[in-house]
């Protein structure tokens, strides 16, 4: 976010891009310093610092909203990358409900089997890396019973 004599020098408060800057990857900032000497007003600036938005998404879906006791079920979660960098060691997290046993063999990774770890009723994977503005689809069923 800008302070007020760089948003006189951008054009407002968003860098002159005339949206808010929370909707962009990449945010500049500098500091200023101003103060009376001698009757003259003296100005610092301090070197331009960058960051980068680090922004995940989550979607979670189901093959069928019913289930039946001895029915197995499937899930699919889509974790999105929606910045401009690679993220590492992303860790996934998912908590079957009591009823619910996941079905040994059946978690995927875009397509690919891969073994999560299951401790009591928490299922878990870490995704290695997640590209810049990619996704990575899991895929797992569950079977119910009572």
């Amino acid at each position: 976010m800008y302070n007020e004599h760089e948003r006189d020098r951008h054009g407002g408060g968003n860098g002159g891009s005339g949206g808010p800057n929370h909707n962009r990857d990449r945010i500049f900032n500098r500091a200023f310093i101003d103060f009376n000497m001698c009757g003259r007003m003296r100005v610092f600036e301090s070197n331009i610092v960058e960051t980068t938005r680090i922004d995940i998404a989550v979607e979670k879906s189901q093959s069928n909203p019913l289930i039946f006791d001895g029915d197995e079920h499937e899930y699919t979660v889509k974790v999105i990358n929606k910045s401009m960098l690679d993220i590492d060691n992303v860790h996934f997290k998912d908590f079957l409900d009591d009823g619910l046993e996941y079905v040994a063999g059946s978690f995927k990774v875009d397509g690919q089997s891969e073994d999560p770890k299951m401790v009591g009723h928490e299922l878990s994977y870490d995704i290695k890396k997640l590209h810049a503005r990619k996704e990575a689809i899991l895929a797992f069923r569950v079977k119910m019973h009572h």
